[in-house]
């Protein structure tokens, strides 16, 4: 192995294997030729072999630190990058060492500005290797893939593939326009080492940070679960740009882009799947285990744990094993009532919004520690039939505590929700053991002892009265039945209790013994009370403890005594009152009290006595 004595330069940022190719076209053979008469290696240098980059160096004078700037290296991470480039991690098929791309117009510039052969001048440019790079930064063109070529053995010959590009013309079409992107100038920056200001995306291996900001931006421009074959080379540049925009935002603009697909998702028909909220993203990683991207999959899981319903046994990029949020469904699967129960059960006890009444199960969602505790006090819960028979409280009674609030519901029933007030078992023993703590006394320690309900009864007293001096510790006799509801269990004394509610009576007549007393109607009496002519007052009544009114019988026989109606003087004179009225006109005496008034005409008792 010696020297050459034609030779060509090495350019900054020029791709080794393409430089090789070069060297040999000046030497007027092919690669392959070329590696063998130099005792090179051809197909070793292409692949990354260390020996044959070093007898390149002594081939042709250039140091091997200098070579290795283009130098493509295997890597041996052990992550899916089959290559290295000076350092920057890339999988085998986003370097194209098989079909070369170039820029038409730096290729006849590389041709204009050179000496020697022809196909020796033009160099490959290393970021044409890399398949994120689509376009020429100096002429804002795309780059072209070289034309397929007949021979295997130039296939990866850059300088035979230009120079057969030449010979078919191929040069002189016209390139297509597209601008240079801050995404390609990113990648071309990690590839030769130039500092960049993305710590974020910095700390991902190259070939990752390239395939999310094409995949992200193609769902950012193309539809979340856009397809990757029905991208041209043109919308790839496109998207990897707008993706690039996203993510160099850091973490930040990727979780807020991750945020935006959730909105198509819920105004979808579809259930809830990793692909179904985040398209092919998540078919993209979920099919390819490179750990490259577990920090990408782990933000996402993290989103979807907080944002839909993902419980153990679940697969989001590999076995859940853990629960944030319940959905309707879910929260079905792990207690006895039915989705749309349990629906309106949330609606009911105000943890699920009204609106969102008839949506679909998977879709109504709550905070999975808030579920699980309404779920599992849900079990405990009883519908009022129940409740009353678990008691053993007839429905009037039934009514009146929860009138009173002695029992109160945990779920009120909801209007056109169609759901029934439900009552927790618990809050229903506790009512039961407050009445059970005030027992003083054996059930056989006295013969008055009778049921609660029962004793209510037999003072003629709401229940709730009689509630109201038991728990209020006014009763010194309560005892408890071994048998029965816990309700009817309890047993009061009938003849304390009477004692207890026995009141003043009424201190007067009611209206009923009033009409009887003057022979005459209650609404005749009502007149005379609200005309002033019959004095009454407001007084509790013993029986019943509401407010009547009455007429003290003082008052009453004043007034009997004062006056009569026309109606019992025509009864006294075995007569007709018409008879009555015109024998009284007849003898000028006048009513008292007019009837257009009060409904009976009366007259005072004096006047009517001839002695008078």
């Amino acid at each position: 192995m010696s020297r050459l004595t034609i030779k060509v330069p090495f350019h900054d940022g020029e791709a080794t294997s393409g430089y090789a190719s070069r060297l040999a076209a000046a030497n007027g053979v092919d690669g392959s030729d070329f590696g063998a008469l130099m005792e090179i290696g051809w197909l070793p240098l292409l692949y990354g072999k260390e020996d044959a980059l070093f007898r390149l160096s002594s081939v042709c004078g250039i140091d091997v630190s200098t070579l290795s700037r283009g130098f493509v290296r295997p890597d041996s991470s052990g992550t899916a990058a089959a290559v290295q480039i000076n350092g920057e991690q890339l999988t085998k098929a986003q370097v194209l060492r098989w079909d070369p791309r170039y820029c038409p117009q730096c290729v006849r510039e590389d041709i204009a500005t050179s000496t020697g052969a022809v196909e020796a001048r033009p160099y490959q440019r290393l970021d044409s290797l890399v398949t994120f790079i689509r376009t020429c930064e100096a002429h804002d063109v795309m780059l072209r893939r070289a034309e397929p070529v007949v021979e295997y053995r130039h296939r990866r010959d850059f300088a035979r593939r230009i120079k057969f590009e030449i010979i078919e013309g191929h040069l002189d079409a016209a390139p297509v326009v597209k601008r240079h992107t801050a995404f390609e100038r990113y990648i071309a920056s990690r590839l030769h080492g130039r500092v960049t200001d993305t710590p974020w995306m910095d700390g991902m291996p190259l070939h990752v940070v390239g395939r999310m900001c094409e995949v992200v931006g193609g769902a950012e421009l193309f539809g979340f679960d856009f397809k990757f074959r029905a991208l041209s080379e043109e919308d790839w540049v496109d998207a990897a740009a707008r993706g690039f925009e996203i993510m160099s935002r850091g973490e930040v603009g990727f979780v807020e882009f991750l945020y935006s697909l959730h909105g198509n998702f819920w105004k979808s028909s579809a259930d809830f799947g990793g692909r179904s909220v985040y398209g092919t993203l998540y078919v993209y990683l979920q099919a390819n285990p490179d750990p490259g991207y577990d920090s990408i999959r782990n933000i996402m899981k993290d989103i979807a744990l907080d944002n839909f319903p993902l419980g153990p046994g679940d697969d989001f990029f590999g076995t859940v094993t853990c629960r944030r949020v319940h959905s309707v469904r879910t929260g079905s699967l792990i207690s006895r009532f039915a989705d749309r129960t349990l629906h309106k059960l949330l609606i009911a006890a105000g943890l699920v919004d009204p609106a969102t009444k008839g949506t679909n199960p998977n879709k109504v969602l709550i905070n999975g520690d808030r579920m699980e505790t309404f779920i599992r006090g849900a079990d405990d819960l009883l519908v009022g039939p129940a409740a009353r028979e678990y008691l053993g409280i007839s429905l009037s009674t039934w009514k009146s505590l929860l009138a009173d609030g002695f029992i109160q519901p945990c779920i009120r029933s909801a209007s056109g929700e169609n759901v029934k007030s439900l009552f927790r078992r618990s809050d229903l023993d506790d009512f039961a053991s407050k009445l059970e703590a005030q027992v003083t006394a054996p059930l056989a320690s006295r013969t008055s002892f009778i049921s609660l309900p029962t004793a209510a009864s037999r003072v003629h007293r709401p229940i709730t009265e009689v509630l109201n001096f038991l728990l209020a510790g006014k009763l010194k006799y309560v005892a408890k039945a071994e048998v029965g509801p816990r309700f009817q269990a309890i047993c009061l004394d009938l003849e304390e209790l009477r004692d207890l509610v026995r009141l003043t009576p009424l201190p007067g007549h009611n209206l009923r013994t009033v009409e009887k007393l003057l022979n005459t109607t209650t609404p005749v009496v009502r007149k005379l009370i609200s005309n002033g002519h019959l004095a009454a007052e407001t007084a509790i009544n013993p029986g019943n403890k509401t407010p009547q009114v009455v007429v003290r019988p003082e008052v009453l026989e004043a007034f009997a005594g004062t006056f009569i109606s026309l109606h019992n003087i025509a009864i006294a004179q075995n007569t007709n009152i018409k008879a009555v009225r015109r024998d009284l006109v007849a003898r000028g005496i006048l009513p008292a009290i007019d009837g257009k008034d009060v409904g009976a005409t009366f007259y005072r008792m004096k006047d009517l006595d001839p002695k008078s």
